[in-house]
């Protein structure tokens, strides 16, 4: 893999979020940007969730959204 040395205006937020994911992956800045452009261009693997960058944050969709009217609906039928 060739790697190619740049100069990268980033937000505040996103510099702030890139760097905090490199350190919870202890990896280097360079190898986490490159990482996120790729998952965001890159079709999900099938049978994996997929990820995507919302406001400069890796998202994942675990399925529907449970509210908590849901969970009392649940509730009152288990009664």
């Amino acid at each position: 893999m060739r790697v190619v040395r740049t100069t990268l205006d980033l937000t505040d937020e996103a510099y702030s979020v890139a760097k905090a994911i490199a350190k919870e992956n202890d990896t280097g800045l360079g190898r986490t940007v490159s990482e996120l452009i790729m998952r965001s261009v890159t079709p999900a693997r099938s049978g994996g969730p997929e990820v995507r960058l919302v406001d400069g944050l890796p998202m994942v969709d675990m399925g529907p959204m449970v509210t908590s009217e849901d969970v009392r609906a649940m509730i009152d039928e288990g009664e």
